[in-house]
């Protein structure tokens, strides 16, 4: 069949009588693409005419039918394009959480990539992409006059504790803190932003070898904030699909743009054939050689080889809206008016310029951003605004700040450490482990016999501990002794102590006017023992003013108070309930050396008078 399509395209058309068939085969007029091929204008025409008379028979029969179907029939898929859209973005919003990041003290660059690449991996499903849409994540700086907040925004669709122990799995000493979302900036204020662009193609790199943190000029920007003032940096990243990554592989190279004029005049020649032009057609000369080509094909090979990110990168800026209310402000002060303004426009304008710092073979162009307040909390990612970047370039606009100092930036404390696989889970509960599989660490009541320190900075919860652990040995019966000097303790158990532990408790309260406790230190088996003990305290108290005559006295009165157990202890005129001229309880010690036999009548004998000291001890 090509021989003979070729030998009736190259011979010429021999005139035979109508009537007669051709000896060596069928006629090429015969089938449609012989005629096509013998002659194409007037076979295009041909068809082109039939189809507009079938066309115009249509139209003539179903033409109301089809003006009122077909508009209804596209605003139909219009509207449940939109609606499944919608659907998609109310989905993914609903159940959002806000996982805040403390950094560790010292943040190792590599981790943010690795940070990415298992973000990359749980955010694919397996689910059908048409129902639910593929999941996307937000890395947020939010600035406010109370310091620098880093966190993640995680769509609800996403499995709780995924990303938080990604987060902690690329930074071991990194804590994550989940909480409800909520809008980066303050609604209702009056905020000016933007969203970036690449400015060239995709398939060109941006700028990812830094010798310093490349934070750092939006970290300055964003700095020196007033009360009510906020700002915030938004970065919208998900895994690219699969039709989005084949076409950055198969993107063209920085003379890309020849590809599809040469496709044109191809299917141009393909359209209207005829003879070439006399003399054959001249090949334009090629292009100067450009020295970076070599240079941007091996980074545009290098990036269409990994794993390929959609990106939207936002940032705002939000003024205090005292400073643009007219009744503040007045009419006439305008001029505070136009400065607070200017500010704000000053800092949105910082916050765009902070990204050229990645400028590179590509780079990131500034576009406005209608209703920014509303844009930053939406969270949504457009699909014709996203570029495409690799992992490499993700992580060099979202990691964590490098550098030690960070003004206004709260990193986390010590690194914590996983508890021990044999350290017990039941008993006296100390809390849940940090890291590692989710689980209590608790203290066995032998264990806590021994010792136990608590250490911790002032409001850090050890005298909340120090109360959980007194109610769980009240609630499994096993005896407690609370000490407290100052009080809030003892009052905070006695509010959470249970009923039926009340017939066993306790109370000594100094401060108690009516019934204060009263504790015999002289009590005690051995009476030498006792008084040496009491001696020996009172000797470490007062060891500045102890002497030889002082610690004899006061051993010999102990030991004669202990040698009378049933007398009652002598109280000081100041220190007795009883007025001092009612005295018989302070005077019995006085009246030792009385008869047996004497009575209230009888007549006491008078003190000795004391000897005046001369002031050696």
């Amino acid at each position: 069949m090509r021989r003979l399509l070729t030998g009736a395209l190259l011979a010429p058309t021999p005139t035979r009588p109508p009537g007669t068939s051709s000896p060596t085969g069928p006629d090429p007029a015969a089938s449609p693409l012989g005629r096509l091929l013998l002659h194409p204008g007037a076979t295009l025409a041909g068809w082109a005419h039939r189809i507009g008379a079938e066309l115009g028979v249509l139209l003539h029969r179903y033409g109301l039918v089809l003006a009122i179907a077909l508009p209804a029939f596209t605003a139909l898929a219009i509207g449940a394009w939109v609606g499944l859209a919608r659907w998609r973005v109310a989905r993914l919003a609903r159940g959002a959480r806000w996982v805040a990041v403390l950094p560790p003290p010292v943040v190792e660059p590599p981790a943010a990539e690795a940070l990415w690449a298992n973000l990359g991996g749980l955010l694919r499903s397996h689910r059908r992409l048409w129902r639910g849409g593929r999941p996307h994540v937000a890395f947020e700086l939010r600035w406010t006059i109370g310091g620098l907040a880093i966190g993640l925004w995680v769509p609800g669709t996403v499995a709780p504790r995924l990303v938080e122990r990604a987060v902690e799995a690329a930074w071991p000493g990194a804590r994550t803190d989940t909480s409800a979302a909520g809008p980066p900036l303050p609604l209702g204020q009056p905020a000016l932003g933007g969203t970036l662009r690449l400015a060239e193609l995709q398939l060109l790199p941006l700028r990812t070898e830094h010798w310093v943190d490349p934070l750092r000029a939006l970290l300055g920007a964003a700095g020196e904030l007033a009360a009510g003032e906020a700002a915030c940096v938004q970065i919208l990243a998900r895994p690219a699909g699969a039709a989005a990554a084949r076409r950055l592989r198969g993107a063209p190279a920085a003379t890309g743009w020849r590809f599809p004029l040469r496709a044109v005049g191809v299917l141009l020649d393909l359209l209207t054939p005829g003879p070439a032009r006399p003399g054959g057609r001249r090949r334009p000369a090629a292009p100067p050689a450009d020295p970076a080509r070599a240079a941007d094909t091996r980074a545009m090979v290098a990036k269409a080889s990994g794993p390929a990110w959609q990106v939207c990168v936002r940032y705002g800026a939000a003024a205090a809206k005292h400073h643009f209310d007219g009744d503040q402000a007045g009419e006439g002060d305008r001029k505070a008016r136009r400065g607070a303004r200017g500010r704000l426009r000053a800092r949105a304008h910082a916050l765009g310029a902070a990204f050229e710092v990645h400028s590179g073979r590509n780079r990131l162009v500034r576009r406005p951003l209608p209703r920014p307040t509303a844009a930053l909390a939406a969270r949504r990612l457009p699909h014709r605004a996203a570029g495409l970047l690799s992992a490499t370039e993700l992580a060099t606009l979202a990691h964590l700040p490098i550098d030690l100092a960070v003004p206004g930036l709260t990193r986390a404390g010590a690194r914590p450490v996983a508890p021990a696989p044999a350290a017990p889970a039941e008993g006296k509960v100390l809390g849940d482990a940090e890291i590692g599989p989710r689980r209590p660490v608790a203290l066995t009541p032998a264990a806590a016999r021994q010792h136990l320190h608590l250490v911790g900075a002032t409001g850090s919860g050890k005298s909340t501990l120090i109360c959980n652990l007194a109610l769980d040995d009240i609630a499994h019966g096993r005896g407690v002794v609370v000490i407290d000097p100052k009080g809030d303790l003892v009052g905070d158990l006695l509010e959470r102590l249970p009923e039926q532990a009340l017939d066993r408790l306790v109370l000594l309260d100094p401060d108690e006017p009516d019934a204060p406790p009263t504790l015999n230190v002289l009590e005690g088996k051995d009476p030498d023992l006792v008084v040496d003990h009491l001696v020996g305290i009172l000797h470490r108290i007062w060891h500045a003013y102890w002497g030889p005559r002082i610690d004899d006295v006061l051993r010999a009165s102990c030991l004669t108070c202990c040698a009378a157990p049933a007398r009652p202890w002598p109280r000081s005129p100041g220190c007795s309930p009883t007025p001092p001229s009612a005295g018989p309880t302070c005077t019995a010690w006085t009246t030792r050396s009385a008869s047996a036999g004497s009575g209230p009548g009888t007549r006491r004998r008078a003190p000795p008078r004391r000897r005046r000291s001369s002031g050696r001890s």
